[in-house]
């Protein structure tokens, strides 16, 4: 009868633990970093916009912007009718 010499299911030996330890920090440093990163991606595309479109909210009266009247002639464009 032969016996094993290994167990089935026993954790790997510790130089193979702080291997996996290591390769774990590695793919959660990246993941983070990609995540913090499209965070920071994205707050900078909401300050541009906001930046780029704040004069034309400060030129146009919002009465004006968000009235019934659309007179592209006269430059009277209220976002109503489109709705």
């Amino acid at each position: 009868m032969a016996v094993a010499k290994e167990r089935v299911g026993a954790s790997p030996p510790p130089e193979q633990q702080s291997q996996v330890k290591w390769g774990e920090r590695i793919i959660e440093t990246v993941i983070k970093m990609g995540g913090i990163s499209s965070i920071v991606i994205i707050a900078l595309i909401f300050l541009f916009l906001l930046r780029e479109g704040l004069p034309a909210f400060l030129d146009i009266p919002l009465r004006q912007l968000f009235g019934p009247t659309w007179y592209p002639i006269e430059e009277m464009f209220g976002m109503l009718p489109l709705l």
